[in-house]
């Protein structure tokens, strides 16, 4: 990790803080997705294609 954030000039415990903040939270990023896909419908690429 550290040779990560060295190349990309990021400390290396602000990485830590960001994914904690991520697992933490990162569902919530998703969830307005997932809202839209169950009131509209979703399409998968499998159902998408056979439209075709």
């Amino acid at each position: 990790m550290s040779e990560v954030s060295e190349a990309h000039g990021i400390n290396p415990g602000m990485f830590y803080q960001w994914q904690k903040a991520f697992f933490e939270n990162g569902a919530k990023a998703f969830e307005n997705t997932r809202r839209l896909h169950s009131s509209i419908g979703y399409l998968s690429p499998a159902d998408f294609e056979a439209t075709f």
